[in-house]
């Protein structure tokens, strides 16, 4: 996607690249293995990326979530159990995770590249 996307940004001159991720990115969760590495790749190309698309005015960055509920989020998980394992005792919501990405691909951020914004109520406890 970001092969065939990109070209066009650059072309452009301004541009906003936001990826989603997962909080499994810096804090490794059980049963997520698979789904880890394959998001450290993915952060690693977005980091790269920014010196690339940076000088043509565009940006690049990730959101991480966590728990965020959607209609068949209980199916897979087990909801109490990661809601107790949230400082702020509840599951993020789809619009607020929209309002992160709306805020990322707006003017107001057009300082800010190469970062990662975690979206998880504060789960993730590393450091960096």
């Amino acid at each position: 996607m970001l092969r065939h996307l990109t070209p066009l940004l650059l072309d452009k001159g301004w541009g906003r690249i936001v990826a989603i991720t997962s909080a499994s990115v810096k804090q490794p969760m059980p049963r997520h293995a698979v789904s880890s590495i394959f998001r450290a790749g993915v952060h690693a190309a977005l980091k790269h990326l920014v010196d690339e698309v940076g000088p043509h005015g565009v940006t690049v960055n990730a959101v991480a979530p966590a728990t965020v509920i959607t209609p068949t989020f209980a199916n897979y998980h087990n909801l109490d159990a990661r809601v107790a394992a949230i400082p702020l005792k509840r599951p993020g919501k789809g619009e607020e995770l929209g309002a992160t990405v709306a805020f990322l691909a707006s003017d107001h951020a057009g300082f800010i590249t190469g970062e990662t914004i975690q979206f998880d109520g504060g789960m993730t406890r590393a450091l960096l």
